[in-house]
């Protein structure tokens, strides 16, 4: 089974605007806040995010607020902007956005990065203020220009994702200042701007570099988006094995897409030794996460394992939720009536549609073979497979279109078509195509090429064509061959060998040979064998005419409509009659 990265996968990289709008409160909630000094090397975004209020009220968290209050009260700057920050989470006090206000504004009057930076924040979300972007604007840019990163950040969040005019490009100015000081989260975001040109033109190399440096912070979305980039090669080479170290990071961290991925690495082999238990334990993990392409990766490791109950629940999933392989697996299995499903050609078709209109070309093939096989669907099966063969032209895509022509789309055969496909399904090395190409050749009168692609088809043990190429034989007086051919057949206990063999060996005078094989098709109640073998005992088999069994089998003859026997036969009589 070969795997890859599926083209509709979910995408990983969202867009630069969602991701600046949505990421801080995503950050709020993936670790708690450790407020480090804005200037520290190596402080990570997530850790510096005030977006939204995380309430606590632990005696200890209440002792922490009392001491802060009573160091702000002295009129502390820095106390102030930490006690602002400690109303708006909820850290030891109630959620109090009117004391938070009261806070920021006395730090920002002497200054104090925080203080503004926390302004900016209640402005720019609405916290116990009328949300106002330009004011947010004012004062995020005051604290940015003091050097405070998370300001540098959010001024950067504000002109790209506010009612303010958009400026994507003065906003990438400030987040390459943010990252610039060693703050993962902006790293990564400032990698996927580069990667897909949102505000610069896209830079892979530039993409890579902020990744890596998010990445070396431990980064979960910088780990799994340079895990992609190595995995799948689609702009930079591929590098199995820093992908797979980069997934490894990623995926015990709770990523989906890591998890997935980190599977497939395992499935395939990519950067580390094939392990389906270890595969199996990352899908799972990913399709837990309602993850379509992990789930329907898994499905298949649990047809391999022949868990077809469990295969067909996450095959399931992964079709309800638009994911194309499934949704052919599941087609397949009810036109096969496999997964312990019964054959049911409406669920086929339903799910095979919604994958092959996904452009999954399995699936259009199957689609394709669904509608000429069962459906009596000629017209519909063309569209399909070649729609599948658009794609790709396998073997069985091109022989199914050669016999659908062959046969006619609407009743009335394109031997040329048929003879095209055909030969591609034949060039590909498709064994069973051999028979039909002959056929087409046979009804272009093109008696040379039939010839051939008989002959290989008999040669690959199919009995009819070495019938059809013993009777060739026999017509052209190649009675050796012939009689090679038509043995296979006869010997095949198939009937219509036995009188044209009997024949042959009628015409080399081996008269016993001929006697077994006539017999046969005689018994068979064939009037032309029966006068045959007549003639063979009226002559003798082995020099003695036996007038009692060539009149008997020349009657037979006579009585299934055999003039020539019936002639004879009277003119037996005639002469016993003369003797008399």
């Amino acid at each position: 089974m070969k795997h890859f990265i599926r083209s509709n996968s979910k995408k990983l990289l969202t867009g630069t605007a969602l991701l600046l709008a949505l990421a801080a409160p995503a950050i709020a909630q993936a670790n708690p806040a450790s407020r480090p000094d804005t200037e520290a090397k190596g402080a990570n975004l997530r850790d510096a995010a005030t977006d939204f209020p995380r309430e606590n009220l632990s005696e200890e968290a209440q002792k922490a607020f009392a001491a802060l209050k009573q160091k702000a009260e002295k009129g502390d700057a820095a106390a102030l902007a930490e006690l602002g920050e400690a109303y708006v989470k909820g850290a030891g006090t109630p959620v109090d956005y009117e004391q938070a206000l009261l806070c920021y504004e006395q730090s920002a009057k002497q200054g104090n990065v925080n203080g503004l930076r926390g302004l900016g924040l209640l402005y720019m979300h609405g916290y116990g203020v009328k949300k106002d972007p330009k004011k947010a604007l004012g004062y995020m840019r005051e604290a940015a220009e003091k050097g405070d990163a998370k300001a540098q950040y959010n001024l950067a969040r504000l002109y790209f994702a506010t009612g303010i005019p958009a400026d994507k490009a003065e906003g990438i100015k400030w987040l390459k200042k943010a990252a610039e000081k060693n703050y993962a989260a902006v790293q990564s975001l400032l990698g996927t701007i580069y990667w897909e040109g949102d505000g610069v033109p896209a830079d892979k190399q530039e993409a890579v570099k902020w990744w890596t440096l998010a990445a070396e912070q431990g980064d979960t979305q910088a780990e799994t988006a340079l895990g992609k980039v190595y995995l799948e090669g689609k702009s930079l080479p591929k590098d199995y094995e820093r992908a797979f170290a980069y997934l490894s990071k990623a995926a015990p961290k709770g990523n989906a897409d890591a998890q997935k991925m980190l599977g497939i690495c395992y499935m395939e082999g990519h950067g580390t030794n094939k392990s389906l238990f270890e595969a199996e334990k990352w899908l799972e993990k990913a399709a837990q996460q309602k993850t379509p392409e992990a789930a329907g990766l898994l499905g298949e490791i649990k047809i391999h394992q022949n868990n077809d109950s469990d295969a067909l629940k996450w095959l399931k999933f992964a079709a309800e939720n638009g994911y194309a392989p499934a949704q052919r697996h599941l087609g397949m299995s009810y036109m096969l009536g496999k997964l312990g499903l019964s054959r049911d050609r409406s669920e086929s078709e339903k799910w095979l549609k919604k994958a092959a209109g996904a452009n999954d070309w399995e699936a259009q093939k199957g689609l394709g073979v669904l509608y000429y096989s069962g459906r009596n669907n000629n017209a519909e099966a063309e569209k399909w497979l070649l729609k599948a063969a658009e794609q790709k032209v396998d073997a069985e895509t091109a022989c199914t279109l050669g016999l659908l022509y062959l046969g006619g789309v609407s009743g009335v055969p394109d031997f040329s078509k048929a003879e095209t496909w055909l030969k591609k399904a034949v060039d590909q090395g498709l064994t069973i195509a051999y028979k039909p190409l002959a056929i087409a050749y046979m009804q272009q009168n093109n008696t040379v090429d039939a010839e051939k692609w008989f002959l290989k088809a008999a040669e690959n043990g199919d009995v009819e064509s070495q019938g059809i190429i013993g009777m060739m034989y026999l017509s052209a007086g190649n009675l050796i061959d012939a009689e090679f051919w038509l043995k296979k057949v006869a010997e095949a206990n198939h009937p219509e060998a036995y009188k044209p063999l009997g024949m042959i060996c009628m015409q080399q005078g081996n008269l016993f040979d001929a006697e077994t094989w006539l017999k046969k098709a005689a018994e068979m109640n064939d009037p032309e064998a029966q006068m045959l073998l007549g003639m063979l005992y009226l002559k003798g088999i082995s020099g003695t005419p036996d007038f009692e069994q060539a009149k008997e089998w020349f009657r037979r003859a006579a009585e299934n409509g055999n003039e020539d026997a019936r002639s004879i036969l009277e003119q037996l009589e005639q002469a016993a009659s003369a003797l008399q």
